[in-house]
């Protein structure tokens, strides 16, 4: 077994040898989600969230989320994410999660302004930002598309950042 198979083996260990208490069901379905066994991690979430007051309910919400949006639900995911922002989640993935279910539902406006917010936060915002400029443009929206391309050729980009910079550039030309 992988060392993700033995950490959910301990999580679980561990739940049936001292109970299911909030902390515990919250740690693991942080696990199960960190193995990406959404399937397995989603009863585990409604379960934590069923339980009086746990602790971690931002985070909780956040996990539910992302394993919602993995199991291809992006509505219920952005319920969740919207549950974690509301209880104070701040947090960049949040705000790249959030794109990534508007963009399965076709919002790609929406999509845009979420990966806007994931800049602000992100340590390396140029790529970021260069893809929250290819979904405005994609939106219809050529002129906010072109403002975040400049703002971010005014970033040290590197690599892939610096080749979908040049790409957008020619496109907007």
């Amino acid at each position: 077994p992988t060392a993700k198979h033995r950490l959910v083996a301990r999580a679980r260990e561990l739940l049936k040898r001292c109970g299911p208490s909030p902390t515990r069901l919250f740690n693991l379905a942080s696990t199960l989600v960190r193995a990406e066994d959404y399937r397995n991690a989603w009863p585990t979430i409604e379960k934590a969230l069923a339980s009086p007051a746990p602790r971690a309910l931002a985070q909780l919400h956040f996990l539910a989320g992302k394993t919602l949006l993995r199991l291809r639900r992006p509505r219920g995911a952005l319920a969740h994410f919207a549950q974690a922002d509301k209880r104070g989640l701040r947090n960049c993935n949040l705000y790249v999660e959030r794109a990534e279910a508007r963009l399965m539902l076709r919002q790609s406006r929406e999509a845009a302004r979420a990966l806007e917010t994931a800049a602000r936060c992100h340590p390396e915002p140029g790529g970021v930002l260069l893809t929250a400029a290819y979904w405005w443009i994609q939106a219809g929206d050529a002129g906010r598309g072109r403002q975040l391309v400049e703002r971010a050729a005014k970033l040290r980009l590197h690599g892939p950042a610096r080749k979908r910079l040049d790409e957008l550039r020619r496109r907007l030309a």
